[in-house]
C-alpha cells in the first residue's frame, strides 16, 4: 500500500511539477488524438451522408464494412497495422513502424468507420418531408431571413402536384422600440411540410413562432391562413385552431 501511495504522489509532482518530459509526452498524445480525430471526421462526415442519402453500386457492401468497423477490437486494429508496417511487411519500406504516423493510421482506423456509421444513422432518422429549413440571422440593421431549400430525398421525375397553402407570411417585420427583431419575412407553409426555424439566440426565432401561432400581431407585412388575412379576422378563434408547444411549456400554475 505505501508502495501505491508513493507512485500516486511522486505522479502528482511530475503533473504539477511541469516536468518536460510528461509534458512533451502529454503534447504528443494530443497531437496524435487530435490529427486521428480531424482526419476521422473529414473522411467519415461526407462518406456517412453520401450513405445515408444516396442509392449507388456497391452501397452495401459498404455499410456492412462501415458496420463491421465500428465494432472492430483496438488491439486487433494495433495487430493488423503493425504486421503491414513491420520491416519485412507490406509497407515496411515507408519505415512508419513505432512513429507518430503509424499510431495516428490506427486511430484513424478505428475512429472513421465510427463517425461513418454515427453519420450515416443521423441523417437516416431525419424526417424525409424535412425540406424546407428557414435560418434566421442577423444583420447590422437586425434579423434577416434566409430561405434555405432542402430536396426530397425520395423525390421523381415529373411535375409533383401542388400542395394546399395553409399559412403565408408575406413582408412581416416587428419592432421593439427602436431595434428591429423581423425584418420583411417573407414564407409559405403547405400541408404536409416540416419547418425549422435555426438561427443564433435573440435571432427571433419565438417572435416569429409567436407570428404565425396568432399570438403576436406583426408591425408591418401580411399573415394569411388559408386563403384569408388572419389580421382582420376573429385572432381568438385563429389561435383555437393552431397549437403552440414552446420551449418551457405552463400547463398549470405553480408547476
Amino acid at each position: 500500500m505505501e508502495l501505491i501511495w508513493q507512485g500516486i504522489v511522486k505522479a502528482i509532482e511530475l503533473v504539477f511539477g511541469f516536468d518536460p518530459e510528461v509534458w512533451a509526452i502529454t503534447s504528443l498524445s494530443l497531437k496524435i488524438s487530435g490529427s486521428a480525430t480531424l482526419i476521422s471526421l473529414l473522411l467519415g462526415i461526407p462518406l456517412g451522408i453520401m450513405l445515408a442519402l444516396t442509392q449507388f453500386f456497391g452501397r452495401s457492401l459498404i455499410v456492412a464494412l462501415v458496420n463491421t468497423g465500428m465494432g472492430l477490437p483496438p488491439v486487433v486494429v494495433g495487430l493488423f497495422v503493425s504486421l503491414f508496417l513491420w520491416r519485412s511487411g507490406p509497407l515496411g519500406f515507408l519505415e512508419l513502424i513505432y512513429s507518430p504516423t503509424a499510431m495516428v493510421i490506427a486511430q484513424v482506423i478505428i475512429a472513421f468507420p465510427i463517425v461513418a456509421g454515427l453519420t450515416m444513422a443521423s441523417f437516416q432518422a431525419l424526417d424525409p418531408q424535412l425540406r424546407h429549413c428557414h435560418r434566421l440571422g442577423s444583420d447590422p440593421a437586425g434579423a434577416h431571413l434566409h430561405d434555405q431549400l432542402f430536396s426530397d430525398a425520395h423525390s421523381t421525375a415529373g411535375a409533383a402536384p401542388v400542395a394546399e397553402t395553409l399559412l403565408t407570411l408575406r413582408d412581416v417585420a416587428v419592432h421593439h422600440g427602436d431595434h428591429i427583431v423581423l425584418r420583411r419575412v417573407s414564407l409559405e407553409v403547405c400541408r404536409g411540410d416540416v419547418l425549422a426555424l435555426i438561427g443564433p439566440n435573440g435571432a427571433g426565432k419565438s417572435t416569429l413562432l409567436r407570428v404565425m401561432g396568432m399570438l403576436l400581431r406583426p408591425d408591418n407585412g401580411t399573415v394569411i391562413l388559408r386563403g384569408q388575412d388572419a389580421l382582420d379576422g376573429n385572432l381568438l378563434e385563429l389561435r383555437r385552431r393552431i397549437a403552440n408547444v414552446f420551449q418551457e411549456p405552463l400547463l398549470l400554475n405553480a408547476t
